[in-house]
C-alpha cells in the first residue's frame, strides 16, 4: 500500500484551495460526498481515484483550461483530507499482524520506564 498520508503532503496548491477545503471538512459526509466523487468507495480504491482526479484537475488549473473548475476541485481536496484522515497510518499498515505496536509501542515503554532521560525528578 502506498503511503497516502506522504502523498497528501506533499501536495502543494494555493493557499485559498486549501483553505476552502480545510474549511469544508465540517460538512463532508462520506456516504453522500465519496459517492458523488467516485464508483467505488473502497478507502484504497477511493483514494487513488481521488489523488488522480485532484492531480488531473491541478493540470487543468495550471493551464488554465476553460473545463476546470475551482468548486469540483475544493470538492475533491475536501475527499481526499477526509479520506486520508480515516486512512491508518502507514506504520499501522504495515505492522497490522502485530497490533500496531511498532515504534509506538517502544516510545511509550521508554517514556514510561524513564528511559530516554527520565523526568528529571531525583528520588528525596
Amino acid at each position: 500500500m502506498t503511503d497516502m498520508h506522504g502523498l497528501l503532503a506533499e501536495i502543494r496548491r494555493p493557499r485559498l484551495l486549501m483553505r476552502a477545503a480545510r474549511l469544508g471538512l465540517a460538512c463532508y459526509r462520506r456516504e453522500r460526498d465519496l459517492r458523488r466523487l467516485v464508483p467505488d468507495p473502497e478507502p484504497d480504491r477511493a483514494m487513488a481515484t481521488l489523488l488522480a482526479e485532484e492531480r488531473d484537475l491541478e493540470r487543468r488549473r495550471q493551464a488554465g483550461e476553460a473545463t476546470y473548475s475551482v468548486t469540483h476541485h475544493v470538492e475533491v481536496l475536501i475527499a481526499l483530507i477526509a479520506e486520508s484522515r480515516l486512512a491508518p497510518p502507514a506504520e499501522c499498515v504495515q505492522s497490522r499482524s502485530a497490533g500496531c505496536s511498532g515504534h509506538r509501542a517502544e516510545a511509550l515503554r521508554a517514556t514510561s520506564s524513564g528511559g530516554a532521560g527520565g523526568s528529571g525528578a531525583s528520588p528525596s
